[in-house]
């Protein structure tokens, strides 16, 4: 069975299963002690009227952060948990019925709008139909199984008991009705501030869209070289072409001719042979073939 915290309020909470008010002598208890600061120095205590006692030490068997109340134990009283700063849980009444019949009511407070079921049990039959009074008054004209209260209000809290014509009446359980825990919000305003921007150390330089221009200049060598290379037979051919008299002779002329592959016509004595084509005119002279 789900173990139900007592107290809504309070750091300290005692938990009871079965959670139940009414018990015969041959059933046994679990209470359970929880602290939300510091749950290592719990002890549940109980009160029948006089000092009160320690679990462990007076009364029930202690296992961890649980008091065990053994069957067939007279274990009737007020029970909570302490812790050592003092604070404590609200406390929940037990008895240990020696009648024939009790009735099934929570030990603990029932949260406001939730649904609660009574009813009427007798030591050897288990649950029988029984006649529900509340605080004084009769509820309904027929003997039912079970009371079943809708959507609970605080003025459904109580003083509730049941009763047969065969077994008589059971003991009073006060039914505990509280409103849940006010939840508190709290609005956190919180500002959003934007990264701040990172500066780009790079060494690279930044993009630019300015076209490379190339120099002029450092083509020159290039354009040199493809001159030397294209010129060179050509000047060769030229120089073969270029006539050189001797020192009779008063000046000196280049003959040009339209093919380079014309052979010259031969000279027979001294003079060149005049031809149509000659550009200039020299002086003769003592005659030296090409």
């Amino acid at each position: 069975m789900q173990l139900v915290p007592l107290s809504f309020y309070p750091s300290v909470s005692l938990s009871i299963s079965p959670d139940l008010q009414q018990f015969f002598r041959d059933q046994s208890v679990k209470l359970t002690c929880e602290d939300q600061v510091d749950s290592d120095v719990l002890v549940v205590k109980r009160n029948r009227g006089g000092p009160s006692e320690s679990c462990g030490a007076e009364f029930g068997r202690l296992s961890a952060l649980s008091c065990f109340l053994p069957a067939h134990q007279t274990f009737s009283g007020s029970y909570w948990c302490e812790a050592r700063t003092g604070d404590r849980s609200d406390p929940v009444s037990i008895s240990v019925s020696d009648g024939g019949l009790i009735l099934l009511i929570p030990a603990l407070p029932v949260t406001t709008g939730s649904d609660v079921t009574l009813s009427c049990r007798e030591k050897n039959k288990g649950i029988i139909s029984a006649y529900f009074f509340f605080n004084g008054s009769h509820l309904g004209s027929e003997p039912k199984p079970e009371l079943l209260l809708h959507k609970v209000q605080p003025s459904d809290g109580g003083s509730y008991w049941c009763s047969t014509d065969e077994f008589g009446s059971s003991p009073q359980g006060l039914l505990r009705v509280r409103d849940p825990p006010a939840t508190t919000s709290c609005t956190t305003t919180e500002t959003f501030r934007s990264p701040p921007e990172v500066q780009n150390t790079s060494l690279s330089p930044p993009f630019t869209s300015t076209p490379v221009i190339v120099a002029v200049g450092s083509l020159v060598p290039l354009l040199l070289v493809v001159l030397a290379v294209t010129l060179g037979p050509w000047r060769k051919q030229q120089g073969r072409r270029q006539l050189f008299l001797p020192g009779e002779a008063t000046s000196t002329h280049v003959i040009f001719r339209p093919s380079a592959n014309k052979i010259p016509p031969r000279r027979s004595h001294g003079c060149p042979v005049q031809s149509e084509k000659t550009l200039c005119r020299y002086t003769c002279g003592p005659a030296e073939a090409f």
